[in-house]
């Protein structure tokens, strides 16, 4: 098993039906988490993006619990949008961040403990977990071209239809939505 903290590249569907992405996660967003000690983005980038329990001590205890982590990836996404109406990084309004909604039921926490540092969690009722892709980034991993970074995970309000409220607004274009 991976570094917890280690992230190889993944692969996402694109914004397109006939598009596939290559992506990388930002080290900054793994640095900066872990240096404040907030591990959980850190665990659920491993269970929701890599489809994976992070390596840490007695992990089984999180494997074998009741309820159970969903483990998804990008390919579980269950939409993709794309701007962000708000500034990221050196944009005004986010016009190349990419988001992947996903809709797990059970995620991981950091739990304080003498045994293992995780915990299952069922998120609140009406979230929905938003995966930030910042695109176009002229980023080598030595195999070619990585086409985006990941740089943020975050959990957001859900409206009636299963995706972030008042989405139209969020975000400039939807791209796709699985029904």
């Amino acid at each position: 098993m991976p570094d917890w903290k280690t992230f190889e590249v993944v692969d996402a569907p694109g914004p397109t039906k006939d598009s596939g992405l290559r992506l990388t996660v930002s080290q900054e967003f793994i640095d900066r988490h872990f240096e404040i000690s907030r591990l959980t983005p850190i665990f659920q980038m491993n269970a929701h993006i890599y489809g994976r329990l992070p390596d840490i001590n007695l992990i089984s205890q999180v494997a074998n619990s009741d309820p159970t982590t969903d483990l998804t990836t990008l390919n579980d996404a269950v939409a993709c949008f794309e701007g962000i109406e708000r500034p990221h990084d050196d944009e005004r309004n986010g016009d190349t961040v990419l988001v992947y909604v996903l809709q797990p039921a059970v995620t991981i926490e950091r739990t304080v403990s003498m045994a293992c540092q995780a915990s299952a969690a069922v998120p609140p009722k009406s979230s929905v977990l938003t995966v930030l892709v910042r695109t176009n980034l002229d980023l080598q991993d030595g195999e070619g071209a990585i086409d985006g970074s990941i740089t943020r995970i975050e959990w957001v309000v859900a409206g009636n239809d299963g995706l972030p409220k008042s989405h139209e607004t969020r975000y400039t274009t939807q791209h796709w939505t699985k029904t």
